[in-house]
């Protein structure tokens, strides 16, 4: 195969996981899964944001909106760092 070929292979696998997956915010982030690695690592900066505008009273859905994510995706990502959070102290 030509280098364009893989290119775009890669970018067209990019494409998929970044729309089957709720986890994934950003082409960085579907490029880090077909790498092996987990998203929600690279992104804790952001998770700390969303914990930060959850307390002070935004809902879920307007956080999801400034974020291009889901209210659920919001949900759980702020679930799983607060759970983590509980295993580290």
């Amino acid at each position: 195969m030509r280098e364009m070929d893989y290119e775009l292979r890669d970018s067209i696998s990019a494409l998929i996981v970044a729309i089957i997956r709720e986890d994934v915010a950003t082409v960085e982030d579907a490029f880090e899964v077909l790498e092996g690695k987990t998203p929600i690592t690279r992104n804790r900066g952001s998770v700390d944001e969303m914990i930060a505008l959850r307390n002070e009273g935004l809902r879920y859905r307007e956080i999801g909106e400034i974020f291009g994510l889901k209210e659920s995706s919001v949900f759980y990502r702020i679930k799983r760092e607060k759970a983590r959070r509980k295993k580290v102290v």
